[in-house]
């Protein structure tokens, strides 16, 4: 994998086998960081390593109110805090402008996903966003959706808030 790759990845592993000595290198997770701190490692690590993922389920994730993966502004604003990391940190050179206009496109889907819930106008305003920056990610599988993810995200969001506001 690569920074691109781990820069617009919306999962990370639960499960990770790594080496002492690049922790040693490279670092510990940030303690500037309230969330997201597994995806700052991993753009750091895939600097001077390369990582592998097994796509083979090896664990399950409880779900439930209280996970922090649960409160998407907090998790937006670090993921958007991670971002400006990387690109301050020179990981992903500001002339890769493919690149972040990528990045910033899936930022705005995950920004959709992880607040539809609480404000669905703001959130199809940033689905129309990400689709305005780059229409067609051809690489979906490896950012672990289905195809048409961001219309599958918009009709989700219509559906619960006319469900919601029909209530």
């Amino acid at each position: 994998m690569t920074s691109l790759d781990l820069l617009i990845q919306s999962r990370f592993s639960t499960i990770v086998l790594a080496s002492k000595r690049v922790f040693d290198e490279v670092g510990d997770f940030d303690p500037n960081l309230h969330a997201s701190e597994d995806r700052d490692m991993w753009i750091r690590i895939s600097q001077k390593y390369r990582i592998f993922r097994q796509n083979t389920p090896l664990s399950s994730v409880r779900r439930h109110g209280s996970n922090m993966s649960s409160d998407g502004i907090r998790q937006s604003n670090a993921i958007k805090q991670v971002h400006q990391k990387a690109w301050q940190q020179g990981y992903l050179k500001g002339w890769q402008f493919i690149y972040w206009l990528k990045i910033a496109s899936f930022f705005q889907f995950q920004k959709a996903m992880m607040t539809g819930h609480l404000t669905p106008i703001a959130a199809i305003g940033h689905l129309a966003l990400s689709l305005s920056l780059w229409p067609v990610f051809g690489d979906r599988k490896k950012l672990g959706h289905l195809s048409l993810f961001r219309l599958r995200l918009t009709s989700r969001i219509i559906r619960d808030w006319l469900f919601k506001t029909n209530s």
